[in-house]
């Protein structure tokens, strides 16, 4: 499995060439199309992909990104995990919880119902999401 983290640094063949911030999905197939990536020495959006660009019937997945479960909002998105064969998208990474319960949680894409522009919708409670194991963003387990 694959984390893509937003905010991770990204290298193009030549070497280090900025940050990943956001990520283009194909709801449907919940596969990855695209990586945007923002220069690293470079002020402004990356060139790659802008919100004018994503194609039609694809979502933008960032930071800001809103996690609702169906009792409520549960957090925001940190990335996804998608396996390397198929660029399918397998975990959803969300940062849960409030300032002094704070865990990071993978959050299987099965548990997705909706991807919007603002929020993404799943079929868990905030129970159910509290009682997942807490991963490491950096180093999710598949």
């Amino acid at each position: 499995m694959m984390p893509f983290r937003i905010g991770a640094d990204a290298r193009c063949t030549d070497g280090a060439c900025g940050q990943v911030s956001r990520m283009i999905v194909n709801p449907v197939a919940r596969e990855v199309t695209h990586l945007a990536v923002d220069p690293k020495h470079q002020r402004g959006p990356g060139r790659q992909v802008t919100v004018d660009y994503v194609p039609s019937g694809e979502v933008d997945i960032r930071r800001e990104l809103t996690v609702c479960a169906t009792d409520g909002e549960i957090g925001q998105v940190q990335g996804l995990i998608v396996e390397p064969s198929g660029h399918q998208v397998t975990h959803v990474l969300l940062q849960a919880g409030h300032m002094w319960g704070r865990k990071d949680v993978a959050i299987p894409i099965g548990a997705v119902t909706k991807i919007g522009t603002l929020l993404i919708h799943l079929s868990l409670t905030r129970r159910q999401v509290k009682d997942l194991p807490p991963v490491s963003i950096d180093h999710p387990a598949g």
